[in-house]
């Protein structure tokens, strides 16, 4: 997992400056959340699957709301925003990979820790 993505340089006690504005939605999925999905489609019955193509989507939260969630577990986190707006598609419909797989995301909150402790974990840090 590089370490200059998402909440490794926050758990690893370094500043982390994401350069568009704190009211950028972004879509959150964990890769644990990709890879279950995937598993779940492999795993699948083939008369279970409907569909051709799978979306996995994920939850929409603004910048600032994932920046609050770090710093819930990590309060003396340093999390800038910039002032560069965009626009992306964020509203990913994952309604046929749950129905037919019964897949479901692990919630933002837990999956953020996840990775916090993950990271802090391979580098030999107290868990959060």
């Amino acid at each position: 997992m590089p370490e200059d993505e998402g909440t490794c340089l926050p758990a690893l006690g370094q500043p982390l400056h994401i350069p568009l504005k704190s009211s950028t939605n972004f879509v959150y999925s964990s890769v644990d959340d990709v890879a279950l999905a995937f598993v779940n489609v492999c795993l699948a019955d083939a008369k279970q699957l409907k569909h051709t193509l799978y979306n996995i989507g994920g939850y929409t939260h603004k910048g600032d709301e994932v920046a609050a969630r770090i710093c819930e577990l990590i309060p003396d986190a340093q999390i800038t925003f910039g002032d560069i707006e965009v626009y992306y598609v964020f509203r990913v419909d994952n309604t046929r990979l749950c129905e037919d797989t019964g897949f479901r995301l692990i919630p933002m909150r837990e999956g953020i820790k996840q990775n916090i402790n993950e990271v802090r974990g391979e580098k030999g840090l107290p868990l959060v």
